[in-house]
């Protein structure tokens, strides 16, 4: 419970209430957490939220994440997968942000928030309802 308190305090804003369902984690993940439509999200989404106890199961995630997408170059031609920064602090690096599609039909953007521990992923739910560059610009105010 104190886990999947501690994921659901780092969801981007525009989660309706009990849009995000606990989920069973895999090995090495404290907490996740599945989601539906983020209610500022261009068109319907699904989205998974993992918090992870370390650095380096958080990293492994990610490098599995990477591993099941068809990489490309985010929108606005920033590398993925790459360091991403908040506007905020734009001299150290947030995370890792990777954009890419899965089975070659979904729309997808993952991200690490390596402060929190956190493995994000969000993609288009059906195929075909929103484009990379839509989930892109909703992570770009979101993340």
């Amino acid at each position: 419970r104190e886990f999947n308190d501690r994921l659901l305090a780092l969801l981007p804003s525009g989660y309706p209430p009990g849009v995000c369902r606990s989920a069973a984690p895999p090995p090495g993940a404290l907490s996740m957490l599945d989601c539906g439509a983020n209610a500022d999200a261009p068109a319907p989404t699904t989205a998974r939220y993992t918090l992870f106890s370390d650095g380096q199961t958080l990293a492994a995630a990610m490098d599995q994440l990477i591993a099941g997408l068809a990489v490309q170059i985010c929108p606005g031609n920033y590398a993925s997968p790459g360091p991403w920064r908040k506007t905020a602090t734009p001299e150290v690096a947030a995370g890792t942000l990777v954009c890419g599609t899965r089975q070659n039909t979904i729309p997808t953007v993952g991200w690490t928030l390596d402060s929190a521990m956190m493995l994000a992923v969000i993609q288009a739910a059906p195929p075909g309802r929103a484009d990379l560059e839509q989930l892109y610009t909703w992570w770009s105010t979101h993340s």
